[in-house]
């Protein structure tokens, strides 16, 4: 069975209270992998974009920068520390705005430019394949590996403080498990938006493809890792909010089915 921590996707429960800063346009991020063939396995990075406009900062249109050609990612050995980076060229831009198709060209910052669009929200895409031998370890012996993908900073939000940076990582056995894939996800858009108000039941549509069942729960969002010391720290969260309780009200979530639910609340004090 897998454990699946729900950090993978953070811009679900930080989405609906952010507010954007000039700093940043980091919406949120993930990485996977897949068992190819022998020792190659396709990892994938995945980046959210926020376009711009005047969405999340009550009115003000700001600008925000563009999506890179490019992703680097590194691969960790948990046994001995030894790491190597990886650039994971563009696959694909999709487009994630939730944004009816009539209203596109005039309400998506992506399209129509941030001066004038509502909101936007790109997703890239990053694909590397690697071949996990004895020519990537550099001869070194090493059994657990982490993939982590990293950035800083976050978008200003509500819910934590400053703009952490963001980390999102899997972990394979490849002693044990050599033909492993990594959780995947099935959501042809991952970065919903709801009214004010509404009461939602959301899913990731996660799978695994080597058939093990999967364990959901809230987790802390993780801001960096340390390789030195194989840790990682958290974010950290503005009173009342944690991991677990990221938005106003009760979020809870079925720990076998990662059915996720809560009412969608505008904190007091912030309007769009």
């Amino acid at each position: 069975m897998k454990k699946l921590a729900l950090l993978i996707l953070p811009l679900l429960f930080l989405i609906a209270i952010a507010k954007e800063s000039n700093a940043t346009h980091i919406m949120g991020m993930n990485i996977t992998y897949k068992h190819h063939n022998g020792d190659t396995f396709i990892v994938h990075c995945d980046f959210f974009r926020y376009c711009g406009g005047s969405a999340f900062n009550n009115g003000t249109a700001t600008s925000a920068a563009g999506m890179s050609t490019s992703a680097y990612y590194y691969i960790y050995c948990e046994d001995n520390g030894w790491q190597t980076s990886r650039n994971a060229p563009a696959d694909t831009i999709k487009e994630a705005t939730p944004i009816c198709a009539e209203l596109n060209a005039t309400q998506n910052s992506c399209v129509a430019g941030w001066q004038t669009g509502l909101l936007g929200i790109q997703w890239g895409v990053y694909t590397d394949t690697v071949v996990m031998d004895s020519n990537l370890f550099g001869g070194l012996e090493c059994d657990n590996w982490m993939f982590v993908y990293s950035s800083g900073a976050r978008n200003t939000g509500v819910n934590y403080v400053s703009q952490p940076s963001i980390v999102a990582y899997d972990r394979l056995n490849i002693a044990q498990f050599p033909n492993n894939s990594s959780v995947q996800f099935n959501s042809a858009k991952p970065i919903p938006f709801f009214c004010d108000g509404q009461t939602v039941t959301y899913n990731w549509s996660a799978y695994d493809p080597d058939g093990d069942s999967l364990y959901w729960e809230l987790d802390t969002a993780w801001n960096t890792h340390n390789t030195a010391t194989n840790t990682l720290t958290s974010i950290t969260y503005q009173s009342p909010y944690t991991g677990p309780q990221p938005m106003p009200g009760t979020t809870t979530i079925n720990h076998n089915t990662g059915q996720l639910n809560f009412v969608a609340t505008i904190p007091a004090g912030y309007n769009f």
